[in-house]
């Protein structure tokens, strides 16, 4: 406490300040179109010369960067006269208060919100087709912080020269739409993902791609697609990503210049990140606030991506445990009880009883066709017997077996792998054994 600095710990201050500027000044001098090489020289040697001069570069940056303009305009629209507010409770023609809540301005069911394609982030169009009058609002990103103008009489599609945005139907099994809607990248909760306005066709689909880290949800491009995405201003540029027709979660481009940090899934696509990764490739990014949920992952997209070969098919997981089979000689020794049997119970009701008495079911199965042509027997006869109890499952077959023929010999069973098979015996193939059983003695 009390201490003044040492002369190292300044000179170490100085020498982070000048390294910060000389990262800051090697990015400026590509924006204003210097040479790097020249634009280093002027704070060579560390001295309070060179931080001079970067300073003053970064001013010419600035004031080449952020020209005032004179009359305010959008896309050949002058502005400057027209009526301006920043109140949506006086934009009737836009806004209505929510039912829900009085206290808050929801954008009316009606309107069309769009963009201009070649001016993406310096302004969204606000149309009501009722009135026949349209609103423009500049630099999107924080919405009711930034004022409405107009209304100008008439569709603006023609007067600011791009085509009418109409929605078309979603025909990708993957795609990446922009929002056209002026939304808060920093407020993802308060947003509806269904209700928003997107472009009417998406600026990257399947069609685009050559493939997709999962891990690192890397997106691979063809040769000048990441070209298409212009690069953002401080607020980013909203983007919604879709997987089969479905809204799956919302992101934004962004760009290095920027400190504001939003709570989207983001992907840096500035001059800074097109020399970081040369490659036509885009990351996305989980969201850098804290806290907030990574939508990446949805299963949905991965579905997508995999049947189009762009990501591998997850390791399917390891199957549970069989259970140890029980023996089916085991089984037709378990003692079983069909006391409920009476004379009238049905054959095919008999049957269904003898399989589930035992756990697992009995595989049995039985040849109807031949019981009926050769026996005149269906699941609807009678099987003419009382009930039977205390006795072993293969006995209560048989039994029944023995009642529902009416003869001895006439219906029998075989075993082969595993399963019982039950016919007449003259049906019986050869090569299987016939067991006959005298069970005359049961009755």
């Amino acid at each position: 406490m009390g201490k003044r600095p040492s002369a190292v710990f300044s000179l170490v201050v100085e020498l982070a300040a000048l390294l910060l500027l000389l990262c800051e000044v090697r990015y400026v001098a590509q924006v204003i179109g210097a040479e790097p090489a020249a634009a280093t020289a002027k704070v060579q040697g560390g001295t309070v010369t060179g931080i001079d001069a970067a300073r003053d570069i970064l001013k010419e940056f600035q004031a080449r960067r952020l020209p005032r303009k004179e009359k305010p305009g959008f896309c050949g629209l002058d502005l400057s006269d027209a009526s301006k507010t920043d109140r949506l409770a006086e934009l009737p023609d836009l806004y209505e208060r929510d039912p829900c809540d009085p206290n808050v301005m929801r954008l009316r069911k009606a309107i069309v919100v769009a963009r201009h394609p070649e001016h993406w982030c310096e302004g969204v169009i606000y149309y009501t087709p009722a009135k026949d009058l349209y609103y423009v609002s500049l630099e999107p990103g924080h919405p009711g912080m930034n004022p409405f103008y107009g209304p100008f009489q008439g569709k603006p599609w023609k007067r600011l020269k791009m085509f009418e945005p109409k929605p078309a139907k979603n025909k990708y099994r993957f795609a990446i739409y922009l929002v056209a809607d002026d939304i808060d990248a920093g407020k993802r909760d308060e947003i509806a993902l269904e209700q928003l306005h997107l472009a009417p066709e998406p600026i990257i689909t399947e069609k685009d791609m050559l493939g997709y880290e999962w891990d690192r949800h890397i997106l691979k491009l063809a040769a000048g697609v990441r070209g298409r995405i212009q690069s953002p201003g401080v607020w980013g540029a909203p983007f919604v990503v879709f997987a089969d027709g479905e809204r799956c979660y919302l992101g934004a481009f962004w760009t290095h210049v920027s400190s504001y940090m939003p709570s989207l899934a983001m992907a840096y696509v500035d001059p800074i990140a097109a020399r970081l990764d040369p490659n036509d490739a885009i990351r996305i990014e989980a969201p850098p606030i804290s806290g907030a949920k990574d939508p990446r992952g949805d299963l949905r997209i991965r579905k997508a991506l995999e049947s189009l070969g762009f990501v591998r098919p997850a390791k399917a997981a390891a199957a549970p445990p069989r259970k140890i089979a029980v023996s089916l000689d085991k089984q037709l020794e378990a003692p079983v009880d069909f006391s409920h049997w009476t004379r009238d119970t049905t054959f095919g009701q008999a049957i269904d009883d003898v399989k589930s008495s035992v756990d697992p079911p009995l595989r049995l199965i039985v040849l109807w066709k031949d019981l009926y042509e050769s026996a005149a027997i269906d699941q609807d006869t009678a099987i003419g017997m009382d009930g039977v109890s205390g006795v072993p499952l293969g006995v209560a077959l048989k039994s029944l077996l023995m009642a529902v023929a009416g003869s001895p010999g006439q219906l029998g069973y075989i075993i082969d792998g595993g399963v019982i098979t039950v016919a007449t015996k003259d049906s019986l193939r050869e090569k299987w054994q016939t067991r006959v059983y005298d069970v005359r003695d049961l009755f």
